[in-house]
């Protein structure tokens, strides 16, 4: 085997690994973002429930209830900055594994075209605000309410 084609495979063998470790990387952050939005709105859902079932053994003024919606607008913004941080490296981590997929296909010099920025869950993260926020806001105005 000539050291060239060694020093191509060492290669290979290497951007192989930086692919397969962000993509891995990425893979674990998308698992953990949907754990957080399912248990906080389950947080959301198991308050207004517990509010519910409870009848009138929650105080009835105002400053509770203006306590109860701070707290529940603090659990959504910090879940939603997380959420947006993850987003940033999930980007990062794309990118760095298909810059290492592109340059495979240009050491093996075949034509495979990884596109980029066309990832079908480019959107995931504003979905999951939008949802985390517009729950927050029902589950704290009922939680208020009944």
């Amino acid at each position: 085997m000539s050291p060239k084609k060694r020093l191509d495979e060492n290669k290979i063998d290497a951007l192989k690994f930086i692919s397969q470790t962000h993509r891995s990387l990425h893979a674990h952050r998308i698992a953990h973002e949907i754990k957080i939005v399912i248990t906080i709105l389950t947080l959301y859902v198991l308050s207004v429930s517990l509010k519910i079932s409870a009848g009138n053994k929650f105080p009835e003024n105002s400053v509770f209830n203006i306590c109860v919606w701070i707290v529940f607008l603090i659990m959504s913004i910090a879940a939603s900055c997380y959420l947006i941080g993850s987003a940033k490296a999930n980007k990062i981590n794309q990118e760095a594994a298909e810059k290492a997929e592109n340059k495979i296909n240009e050491l093996l010099d075949i034509d495979l075209f990884v596109e980029k920025d066309k990832h079908p869950n480019e959107y995931r993260v504003c979905l999951y605000i939008v949802v985390i926020l517009v729950i927050a806001i029902l589950s704290a105005f009922i939680f208020t309410q009944v």
